[in-house]
């Protein structure tokens, strides 16, 4: 697995992989974790714009947790209207 990534790093006990490619020019870190909703793909694959790895990490963890949230509330996008909310859960 390491000689796919420069720099790689499981965080909350193996749920959230950090790495850097080795493509990378300036080492901004990148985050896979398993896509909790039922649609879409598997895994959630994203940039995390920094290359700090305390900054990765606090970004990686706060995608992780909206992804949570919305698989509880079964909200599929990002984006959603109070109507929506209202309707659904009022």
């Amino acid at each position: 697995m390491s000689a796919s990534y420069k720099y790689h790093k499981w965080i909350l006990e193996r749920e959230i992989l950090l790495f850097v490619l080795p493509t990378a020019a300036n080492d901004t870190w990148q985050l896979r974790f398993k896509n909790p909703l039922k649609d879409g793909s598997r895994y959630v694959r994203k940039s995390t714009g920094h290359s700090s790895e305390g900054l990765a990490t606090a970004f990686a963890i706060d995608l992780y947790k909206e992804y949570q949230s919305r698989a509880l509330l079964n909200i599929k996008s990002a984006h959603t209207s109070i109507s929506f909310l209202i309707d659904n859960f009022g």
